[in-house]
């Protein structure tokens, strides 16, 4: 009579009611039709209620138990995709509680495994593994394949370093010469016989695209049980890196210049320096020097916006003045309007947030216009009758040809350069003169980044981390290492601890600024 009235509230939508019913009776029943019919209330009560750990339990149950053969088929078809839309905390559940001799365990297993390596717990991964090998399930070519990856992810190779690396498509200069500087960093190709602690490098091509990136960091992590991995450079890759790198747990020192990517965890590093880096350096350096009401001249695109923006909250933080800005199109050859609106602001120090072949015409334009960069050090700069301005320039307005043909209109302009090989010093110049010889160019700030974030690793190791986790602590404490770029190793933040050098131009030479 129960069974009856609890299958009735059922059927009258009064599933919870039912299930409170129904449950206290499953394994009573001695009827096969009737044991069908309690099973088949259950598992559909369940599923309307939401609870699908329940469903699958129930029809399970009829799977396995003594009921009518056409009830155990519409319970397999039902299971089926039923399992399919499992969540992970549901396969969990499942897993643990479902009788590894019945219908549903082997694939609700096999789904497990999968998520638990979507997820990066490997050590699950491995437990799962070793159930389904324990039982004898057969396991297709992929899962096959985790299941050996997660094996070998316990292991580390302290010796080897992987590195994903734009070295196809639009970015691919820039990762040919971060390759090239971590090859030399590793002594590769050895000129001898390598040792037994002669590093290894293992390198997977990002092309700018954040699922290929994600899929190198399990390769990496996998097949080569790298201790850590240098890269990705492009926004997209080095965020999706950066989350499967955390889920692997793998310490990861991104190229890329977004400060907010270590928050995907605590084995997530940023070496490479970032608008706000370059701002804060040279308004300080600038400010320290008099500097007090600051005006932007740039060009009406993306990167000159969020350069403005950058050095106006660092103005703003100095407590100095930030009298506005002035915009021109992208790749303009005349500037006279712009210097006529750049008229109405008053300010001592100018910032160029644009591109060296572009600062070739805004200089001379500024000069022509009665504005002279000034050098306290030069006699002369700027002529007399001139306005004197600082000029602050970030990066990308650096190059050799600006200052071979734009030089005389900069002297004393305070540039940032996180590397710069000419003017480098002590292991700076070393690498740059050993990336020149054997690469027969010289190295950007890229090919440095890289580097010291090989050389990094390096040190963890050799001063005895054993693991991943003890390689990633070791890089927390590595601010205040000697690197060849501007870094200086790693705060506790895991950012760098100097994003970038300025630089001044002092006649035909680039010097630093304290000099």
């Amino acid at each position: 009579a129960r069974l009856y009235e609890g299958v009735t509230k059922h059927l009258e939508g009064e599933s919870a009611a039912a299930l409170e019913q129904l449950r206290p009776l499953v394994e009573r029943t001695i009827d096969p039709a009737e044991t069908a019919l309690l099973l088949q209330t259950i598992a559909a009560a369940s599923e309307r209620v939401g609870d699908r750990t329940g469903a699958v339990l129930a029809y399970d149950g009829i799977v396995q138990g003594e009921v009518p053969s056409e009830a155990k088929d519409q319970a397999r078809a039902r299971l089926d995709p039923l399992i399919e839309s499992l969540e992970a905390d549901e396969l969990r559940d499942l897993f643990g509680q479902l009788p590894r001799n019945g219908y549903a365990w082997a694939p609700v297993a096999r789904r497990a495994l999968r998520q638990a390596f979507h997820e990066g717990d490997l050590e699950r991964v491995r437990a799962i593994a070793a159930a389904l090998s324990e039982e004898r399930v057969t396991l297709d070519r992929d899962l096959q394949s985790i299941a050996l990856r997660a094996e070998r992810t316990g292991r580390t190779d302290l010796r080897a370093i992987g590195a994903i690396l734009p070295l196809s498509g639009r970015g691919r200069e820039v990762g040919q010469l971060a390759l090239q500087a971590l090859m030399l960093g590793a002594g590769l190709p050895p000129d001898r016989p390598p040792s037994a602690d002669t590093p290894r490098v293992f390198f997977r091509d990002s092309a700018g695209d954040a699922e290929r990136s994600s899929r190198a960091v399990d390769d990496l992590v996998t097949l080569h049980q790298v201790v850590a991995i240098v890269g990705p450079v492009e926004g997209r890759a080095a965020r999706a890196a950066a989350r499967r790198a955390q889920e692997l747990g793998v310490p990861l020192i991104t190229l890329s210049p977004d400060p907010t990517i270590v928050e995907a965890g605590d084995f997530v590093f940023r070496l490479f320096f970032s608008p706000r880096d370059e701002a804060d350096a040279l308004v300080g350096a600038a400010y320290a020097a008099g500097s007090r009401r600051f005006a932007a001249l740039r060009p009406a695109h993306g990167y000159g916006e969020t350069m403005s923006q950058a050095f106006r909250e660092s103005v703003q933080r100095l407590g100095a003045t930030w009298v506005g800005e002035t915009t021109y199109e992208a790749g303009a050859t005349s500037l006279g309007e712009t210097m006529a609106a750049l008229e109405q602001l008053t300010f001592d120090t100018l910032i160029l947030p644009d591109h060296a072949r572009q600062l070739s015409v805004v200089a001379p334009s500024l000069a022509a216009a009665g504005w002279w960069s000034r050098d306290p050090a030069l006699a002369g700069t700027p002529p007399e009758g001139a306005r004197p301005v600082r000029l602050l320039i970030p990066t990308v307005g650096l190059d050799g040809e600006l200052v071979r043909t734009t030089g005389r209109y900069l002297q004393g302009a305070l540039f940032s350069k996180p590397f710069h090989a000419p003017s480098a010093t002590g292991v700076g110049r070393e690498f740059a003169d050993a990336f020149q010889q054997r690469y027969q160019r010289a190295p950007d700030a890229y090919g440095a980044a890289a580097f010291d974030a090989f050389q990094l690793v390096r040190a963890s190791v050799e001063r005895g981390a054993t693991s991943r986790a003890q390689v990633r602590d070791a890089l927390t404490r590595s601010a205040g290492t000697e690197t060849v770029g501007a870094s200086g190793g790693f705060t506790t933040t895991r950012q760098p601890l100097r994003g970038t050098r300025i630089l001044t131009l002092r006649g035909p030479a680039l010097v630093p600024a304290a000099e």
